[in-house]
């Protein structure tokens, strides 16, 4: 599960869930999936973008948003299982372009 625009959102605080989040944790959180979903639609054209919480393992929290486009052949659980990879310098550019993307105006 890690073709080009998959990405991994980790909180600062060590919490396991959202439940040990205080507010402001939670609010931004969803400010910041908007700017990264919207981030990841214009860069890979993704139809869709899956945010997959899984709590096991690591006691620490942590988001994996993979895009999916309007051609992937997959779609839901099947696209997660899949074996997607891109190469290094794919990824290297396209962190460019993100980081671009989420810079401040002005």
């Amino acid at each position: 599960m890690a073709g080009l625009g998959t990405m991994i959102v980790e909180s600062k605080r060590h919490v396991l869930d959202f439940t040990e989040m205080n507010a402001e944790e939670a609010s931004s959180y969803g400010q910041l999936l908007q700017r990264l979903y919207t981030a990841l639609k214009g860069l890979t054209g993704a139809e869709r973008v899956y945010s997959v919480v899984l709590l096991e393992g690591a006691a620490h929290f942590h988001s994996w948003l993979v895009p999916r486009t309007a051609d992937a052949p997959d779609r839901g659980i099947a696209l997660l299982a899949r074996a997607a990879t891109c190469d290094e310098a794919e990824a290297q550019a396209f962190a460019v372009q993100l980081r671009a993307r989420l810079a401040p105006k002005g």
